[in-house]
């Protein structure tokens, strides 16, 4: 389920070159509405095992847009997806969108001008997809009796391996059993400039990756990866994708 976003800037919007941050607040803030629900998602979460999910997904954010001393600066309007395969996330959402003018994002007002509902099945086992925002992917290890991550590129040798698991164990979290299927993700187009770094709320180093891949499993895996994004740190703002 996926609900597209237009917002107005009042003036123009000084945002860091990495919001994800920022968005996901404004996602939060919006959530806070149904407290019950936002408590849940922020300290729990759907859970598999020792994992933990949020459950949705979000793109970056598009418009037209210039760089200015290491801000992003946007003049008109701005577009913003969300998803997620819990058809409560979403209605909560949807409400408190209906129910308000304007929203503030990094504490600088915008206006809603418009939400809209869809809801997108994916009906083939083998899909051709873009991404929207960078997948990522990472495993720790220790090092000198200290915790490290050590983010995986499309394209490693134990990149298949990290992304089924994580695949299965959302999937789990969200429904309470195993996916049908595997899936897997092949590169069609993969470049350097497609390697993304940006610090998250100034304190952690992420890597993502663009590009475009070849997505193949269960149709109904593929959906809901649709909803949910691909590997992690989806509520973040990574691993969403269109089919081509």
């Amino acid at each position: 389920m996926q609900l597209k976003l237009t917002f107005k800037t009042n003036t123009p919007l000084s945002l860091p070159l990495g919001n994800h941050a920022a968005v996901q607040g404004m996602i939060y803030g919006l959530l806070s509405r149904s407290p019950e629900y936002s408590d849940f998602l922020h300290d729990t979460g759907y859970k598999d095992g020792a994992h933990s999910f949020k459950l949705f997904v979000f793109s970056t954010l598009r418009g037209h847009h210039f760089i200015s001393k290491n801000r992003i600066m946007y003049d008109d309007c701005i577009y913003l997806d969300i998803r997620s395969p819990k058809e409560e996330f979403c209605k909560i959402l949807l409400d408190a969108l209906q129910n308000t003018d304007s929203l503030e994002l990094e504490h600088q007002n915008i206006s809603v001008l418009e939400c809209t509902f869809a809801k997108k099945t994916i009906l083939s086992d083998s899909v051709d997809i873009q991404m929207l925002s960078p997948i990522t992917l990472s495993t720790t290890y220790y090092e000198n009796e200290r915790k490290k991550t050590r983010f995986l590129a499309p394209g490693y040798p134990d990149f298949p391996d990290a992304l089924r698991h994580n695949t299965a164990s959302k999937y789990k979290a969200a429904f309470g059993e195993e996916p049908h299927s595997n899936i897997s993700l092949d590169i069609i187009s993969l470049n350097d400039s497609d390697h993304y770094v940006t610090k998250f709320n100034n304190r952690i180093y992420i890597n993502g990756w663009s590009g475009t891949y070849r997505l193949s499993g269960d149709p109904s895996l593929l959906t809901f990866l649709y909803d949910s994004g691909i590997g992690s740190r989806n509520s973040q703002g990574f691993g969403m994708f269109e089919p081509l």
